[in-house]
């Protein structure tokens, strides 16, 4: 789990009205709560690393976290952002209409883009439901990781 993956989780708790979050796997446990001032992330490792089994990090690794939240969503706006480095395309054909245009209604897995790395083409599928607010890149535009492309409006 890194501060992405923490991000994530926050957008996902600022799009909904819930007050905590709590993930546990085998490897970590972590809690979010928005109530609490002082809130706690219990990291456990694989033992094979020869680290402690069990760190616990105090609030800046969830401040770190949702100061970059607050950069990802803007105006509860979801930014929607390369995962890989590559060339952006908007539609699937130079001659095909784009897969989506701005006011366009999304679902969870519906394709936006293509990217093509090293001759692979990538369809980018959306993570959410909402409508299309912003699209910040052209066509055959190069695009670096993590770059955003869109912005969704949650439904």
């Amino acid at each position: 789990m890194n501060v992405k993956d923490i991000s994530r989780l926050l957008e996902a708790m600022q799009a909904t009205d819930s007050n905590e979050i709590v993930l546990e796997t085998g490897d970590y446990k972590l809690s979010i709560n928005r109530n609490q001032v002082n809130t706690v992330v219990t990291v456990a490792e694989p033992i094979a690393q020869n680290k402690p089994a069990i760190q616990e990090v105090a609030a800046p690794v969830v401040t770190e976290a949702a100061s970059e939240l607050a950069v990802a969503v803007n105006d509860n706006l979801i930014d929607i952002t390369a995962p890989i480095v590559g060339t952006f395309y908007e539609a699937s054909a130079p001659d095909a209409s784009p897969f989506v245009k701005l006011g366009a209604k999304v679902e969870a897995g519906t394709v936006l883009c293509i990217i093509e790395a090293m001759k692979l083409m990538n369809e980018i599928e959306s993570e959410f439901s909402g409508t299309i607010a912003e699209i910040l890149i052209n066509n055959e535009d190069p695009v670096e990781y993590g770059q955003v492309l869109f912005r969704i409006k949650p439904d």
